[in-house]
């Protein structure tokens, strides 16, 4: 530690730790003795402000949602027909009255029961003076009601402040509601025949209010523009009264003291509801010395953890770093031979055994390299040797096929000729993709070998869409399909065989296609082939073929691709596949490769 140069992260470390930790608690104690009581109290206010937010906008979607209630009533052309048409209960006709009020209580009682938050609906006809409510379905008194000092009705006569809901009292008992007025009105006349109410039980409300009302609270209500007062708790006798005379009516949200308690309110714009939480005094305020106190205590554990830590930070951190530097600067001027010390800590004993393991393996990959150019010499010898021996197969078949001729052996010396062609086809020099032209003339030289063998028991058709010719698939992706053709499906038929290749262009694709009129597939069989076609461990059991033939193809063009097979039991299969088409870049033959032969 004797060198600065060499110390300079711890330098910094503790630099870095006075200026986040120290200093800004300082200025924070200075702060907080000073304004300790009005942050308390804008707190207080956040807290409980925010929890009436919560209660209003939950209110306020719950009434928006009632409000909605009215449309199905207004809507309802036979209601309001039936209010139109109600006649006092005395001068009523008993026959069209009962059609007219049935129809009026079935629309309010479907209302009712269409949301769980609905008290009851009223229905009130000014020129009838008849009262309907889906909670009653028959009262003596509803014949006859002129709403003389009745509190629902006089909430609606004294509504001025245009807000949609608004406290009051249910017709019948004492439970306290909230009401949303709808008047209705014939057209061009402009004076109400008939008022309905969405009416929610109170208790409901102010509910959600005690949802987020603390347990400690002085009192909490709700009350609306006109003064009216749904009381939740109170805890204080006379607290309420003492807190709704002095609420400042003119404003929608804030907070005041009065009589040892923290008052925060708020009001919706929507509903006109104000929500009131008042608590008390005490149980926001806390001890000005008491937190200097707290602060002072922290700022020297603060002071005391920085040293701890730098001592720490020396020992785990900035040793093994140490170390890590000197190693690295060892293994760039070639030492490979270094290793680093096992460290205390998890993390850095990791990296070191992980740097010990790159220095070996770079010491391996050195020693290793001469031996990978040895063997790169070796494989391009090999290669040489196997295209001399692949040129000494053709001359070997094309002495082989002199020789048939020599002694009059023409059909001898024609098998010859296809074999040598098909193993110039199949080797290809070594390429495993070849193009298309090249796989369909492997395919003619291979079946016109099987028709010597099979004589009038087998023909074939090759054809190809001029413009595929020269695309390039996999050299071997044909053959073997044609080869199951030939042993599983045609041979032993009672019929002559036939056997169709052929190359065309669907829907953007190369469809690749191998027909024949064979056996055919019994269901369990095509079951089980699918099934085997279907597994990801491409060395199956059976039908090792074509699987190892979709596994080929999957790999060189991606898992999409796959074998198809139909086939009809008894009438022969065809087994096909699609690739995608490679951009035209290649002269393409004009003529199509067709070549039909029969035995």
């Amino acid at each position: 530690m004797s060198n600065p140069k060499a110390n300079s992260v711890i330098v910094r470390f503790v630099g870095v730790m006075l200026l986040v930790l120290v200093i800004p608690f300082t200025i924070l104690l200075i702060l907080t003795t000073t304004r300790l009581s009005t942050m308390e109290r804008e707190d207080a206010h956040q807290y409980l402000s925010s929890n009436l937010r919560t209660v209003s906008s939950t209110v306020d979607q719950i009434l928006r949602n009632l409000e909605f209630s009215h449309i199905p009533i207004f809507q309802d052309r036979a209601f309001s027909t039936g209010i139109r048409r109600l006649a006092p209960y005395d001068d009523r006709e008993e026959y069209s009255d009962f059609r007219n009020i049935t129809g009026i209580r079935n629309r309010i009682s479907e209302v009712a029961v269409a949301n769980a938050y609905i008290h009851s609906v009223y229905v009130y006809s000014f020129s009838a003076r008849r009262m309907f409510s889906s909670r009653i379905n028959w009262d003596p008194a509803f014949n006859h009601f002129d709403g003389t000092n009745v509190e629902w009705l006089n909430t609606y006569f004294s509504n001025d402040l245009g807000y949609p809901w608004h406290i009051t009292r249910e017709v019948r008992g004492d439970r306290t509601i909230l009401s949303s007025y709808r008047d209705i009105q014939i057209y061009g006349d402009g004076f109400p025949i008939a008022l309905v109410s969405i009416n929610v039980d109170a208790s409901s409300i102010t509910q959600k209010l005690s949802e987020v009302t603390p347990d400690d609270v002085g009192c909490a209500f709700i009350m609306d523009g006109n003064g009216n007062v749904i009381r939740q708790v109170c805890h204080q006798d006379g607290a309420c009264e003492a807190v709704i005379a002095q609420i400042p009516l003119a404003e929608m949200e804030g907070y005041f003291e009065t009589h040892n308690l923290f008052v925060s309110f708020y009001t919706s714009s929507y509903s006109g509801l104000r929500y009131v939480i008042a608590t008390s005094l005490d149980q926001i305020q806390t001890s000005v010395p008491l937190m200097r106190q707290l602060i002072i205590l922290f700022f020297l554990l603060i002071a005391l953890l920085a040293v701890v830590v730098v001592f720490l930070v020396y020992y785990y951190l900035y040793v093994p770093i140490k170390a890590l530097h000197s190693g690295m600067n060892r293994l760039q001027d070639g030492d490979f031979a270094v290793r680093l010390p096992q460290s205390p800590t998890a993390e850095f004993d990791y990296i070191n055994r992980s740097f010990n393991h790159m220095a070996e393996n770079i010491r391996k990959l050195i020693n290793e390299n001469y031996a990978n150019k040895l063997v790169n010499k070796e494989a391009e010898l090999r290669n040489l040797q196997n295209q001399i021996n692949e040129h000494f197969l053709y001359n070997t078949l094309d002495s082989i096929r002199w020789l048939a001729r020599k002694e009059n052996a023409p059909e001898a010396s024609d098998m010859v000729l296809l074999l040598a062609n098909f193993y110039r086809l199949s080797l290809s020099s070594g390429k495993d993709v070849i193009p298309v032209k090249d796989v369909l003339e492997m395919l003619k030289n291979y079946l016109n070998i099987q028709m010597y063998r099979m004589r009038d028991a087998l023909s074939f058709t090759v054809s190809c869409e001029p413009s595929l010719l020269s695309q390039r698939i996999l050299k071997n992706s044909l053959q073997p399909i044609v080869e199951n053709a030939i042993i599983h499906g045609v041979s032993g038929l009672d019929r002559p065989g036939v056997i169709e290749v052929r190359v065309t262009r669907q829907d953007g694709l190369m469809r690749i296609m191998v027909n024949d009129n064979g056996k055919g597939f019994s269901a369990d069989k095509l079951k089980q082939v699918r099934q085997q076609l279907d597994l990801q461990d491409p060395y199956c059991e059976h039908s090792f073929a074509l699987k190892t033939i979709q596994s080929q193809l999957q790999i060189f063009y991606g898992l999409n691709i796959a074998l198809h097979i139909d086939t009809v039991y008894g009438q022969g299969s065809s087994v096909w596949f699609d690739l995608p088409i490679a951009p035209e870049g290649a002269e393409h033959r004009d003529d199509t490769i067709e070549d039909d032969n029969r035995g």
